[in-house]
């Protein structure tokens, strides 16, 4: 495949949400009243689109709710006081869109638009910059599926929208078949969260394991972490970061999975490097990255690590843009022996894109 030719014949016919919505007379609400819907209202703001209010199923409607001065209904209320409106979706999950379109109360009301994400988009100019190196990452790449996903991605980050990502998702996330466990695996847990991921793994191998390593750096998460498995001395929970050097950095802690490394902040925390904090492991190591953009700076101090051990590695590349260039790159350096997967596990969102290499 051409990735060129292939970004060149995309259909950019992109509908126009802002002029439609100026055009079609009929008043606009936003379905939804979370950080989602609050970024969808600001965009509509910016472009001079007057909003009548937002809303929300009925029960999870709280009394005179007010977001950035606009009311929030009661979908029930909306539906009885309004004989015709456009609806925006203030949501971030696109199946859930895809539910609502089924739903003729609403279709019947007027369109239902989902205005694409800006953190989604990738700019042509950028593609076209970088265009060798994705075709590289593509040519590395060992199976179909692969590839589709991959073609996907583009198409959804060219053209704003998760709709081609999320018609390819598979689950469950992190243990796709094309990683093989053994039971006497040593995992290693980049961004551990509460232990979900630490879950599904012992579920995956029956409890049969050698060590698991798991860094929440988020210390309302870690401490979560430890308590979940303070009975257990083959798991390891470290409250630090994964980085590529031991230091100290600001950290923007949301006590969600989505807690980041940030460039300033109130809150610092401590990483560390794999080369210098993990030295108990088995034959057998599995390595799972998902740490909202520090992916790559993880591996970087992991080098000496992946050199001797060529873990099986599951890592995140969707938190920024070049990252399915740079990540796989940067582990061939390292191993040209790595066989790469590529694999979506989120069927809401451009999210939860994983390269695999093993």
């Amino acid at each position: 495949m051409n990735l060129t030719e292939f970004v060149n014949n995309l259909d950019y016919n992109e509908f126009d949400y802002i002029g439609f919505l100026k055009k079609s007379g009929k008043k606009v609400f936003v379905y939804g009243a979370d950080l989602t819907a609050k970024r969808k209202l600001a965009i509509l703001r910016e472009n001079g689109i007057e909003i009548e209010g937002l809303f929300v199923d009925d029960e999870y409607y709280e009394d005179n709710l007010v977001i950035d001065g606009i009311k929030v209904f009661k979908k029930s209320e909306v539906l009885q006081k309004y004989e015709k409106f456009n609806t925006v979706i203030g949501f971030y999950n696109y199946s859930r869109y895809l539910e609502v379109l089924h739903n003729s109360e609403l279709t019947n009301r007027g369109e239902i638009l989902y205005i694409p994400e800006v953190g989604w988009h990738m700019d042509k100019n950028f593609f076209a910059d970088n265009v060798h190196k994705f075709q590289q990452t593509y040519d590395w790449l060992d199976d179909e599926q692969s590839k589709q996903v991959f073609l996907a991605y583009l198409k959804s980050r060219i053209l704003s929208t998760p709709k081609y990502l999320c018609e390819l998702a598979t689950f469950p996330q992190y243990f796709d078949p094309c990683v093989k466990l053994s039971d006497n695996e040593t995992f290693i847990d980049a961004g551990a969260y509460t232990g979900d991921t630490v879950a599904v793994f012992l579920e995956q191998i029956k409890n049969k394991f050698y060590k698991i390593y798991s860094f929440e750096a988020d210390i309302n998460n870690a401490n979560i972490l430890k308590d979940t498995y303070k009975n257990n001395d083959k798991i390891v929970a470290v409250a630090k970061g994964l980085w590529s050097q031991n230091t100290t950095l600001y950290f923007d802690a949301e006590n969600t999975t989505s807690s980041k490394v940030s460039s300033q902040g109130e809150n610092k925390i401590e990483v560390v490097t794999i080369d210098d904090f993990v030295k108990d492991v088995s034959s057998d190591v599995f390595l799972k990255a998902d740490i909202e953009g520090s992916e790559l700076e993880m591996l970087k101090g992991a080098k000496e690590f992946i050199k001797k051990h060529k873990p099986k590695m599951a890592i995140c590349v969707y938190h920024k843009l070049d990252d399915l260039i740079t990540i796989p790159q940067y582990i061939k350096s390292l191993n040209n022996d790595y066989n790469f997967y590529l694999r979506q596990h989120s069927d809401a969102s451009c999210d939860e894109t994983v390269l695999y290499a093993v």
